[in-house]
């Protein structure tokens, strides 16, 4: 440590230039896009999946599969059974989340450096080898109920700003809550939500990011190795409609 002060506060001031200087942006020959930020000031490593669908690219036929889907992204797959990925996380002291929104889909963690390259190989593994099986999905169509009921029908305020919102925007995209509705939770199938799966939860429609303590040579490396074999597919969702122009309800 210098004993300078002078110095001490250049090191400060000089140091969120380094690590952008750090910066890794990339995207693997699979489409996958990845973004590694190197900070040696964080005690943990925080990674984050973005797929780009979200409740503005839902048809009338799969309304609330964005968000049904933030769910059962933490059930079973094919290698691993439900409930696994959390466990982890919090055996390592760790924090995990998910939120979807309009336009993304966000998978999020924080867990210590020495256990970040497991959470890269969960999210790997989730990415396409998910278990979409009846029991899976009448499971979390349980916890999306409960959580719409609460977080929805009990709340004054949030009812309001749903019919606000749809009365606003009329027939948009952007006019149905990321939440979805019971109803939309209710008409989901399994051949609904593997349609959905397969169309958008691919590397080509997702961007990893990576911030904390890594070396970003071998961060880049382990993603390679770890995401670098999944294939390209599914489709890209179609660009929202501009808010500006757009026919909305008149007499409001």
């Amino acid at each position: 440590r210098p004993r300078d002060g002078c110095r001490s506060r250049v090191s400060r001031v000089m140091l969120p230039a380094l690590i952008l200087a750090a910066l890794v942006q990339t995207t693997l020959p699979n489409g996958l896009e990845v973004t590694i930020l190197p900070d040696p000031t964080m005690p943990v490593v925080a990674t984050q999946v973005w797929y780009h669908v979200g409740s503005a690219n839902e048809g009338k036929d799969s309304r609330g599969l964005a968000h049904l889907f933030e769910h059962l992204m933490f059930g079973a797959t094919t290698t691993r059974e439900r409930g696994a990925f959390d466990r982890f996380v919090t055996s390592v002291g760790g924090e995990d989340n998910a939120y979807t929104t309009p336009d993304e889909t966000i998978y999020v963690s924080e867990v210590p450096p020495e256990a970040a390259t497991e959470v890269l190989r969960f999210e790997a593994d989730r990415m396409r080898n998910l278990a979409l099986t009846q029991e899976n999905l009448d499971n979390e169509k349980k916890i999306v109920t409960e959580e719409l009921r609460r977080g929805t029908e009990n709340d004054p305020t949030s009812r309001l700003l749903v019919k606000a919102q749809r009365a606003l925007l009329g027939e948009h995209p952007y006019a149905f809550d990321p939440s979805g509705s019971k109803a939309d939770v209710a008409a989901a199938t399994v051949a609904s939500c593997q349609a959905f799966y397969d169309a958008y939860y691919h590397p080509n429609n997702a961007h990893l990011v990576v911030v904390g303590p890594v070396d970003p040579d071998l961060e880049l490396a382990t993603i390679n190795q770890t995401f670098g074999a999944l294939p390209r597919g599914g489709a890209t969702p179609d660009d929202v409609p501009a808010l500006l122009g757009w026919p909305f309800p008149s007499g409001i």
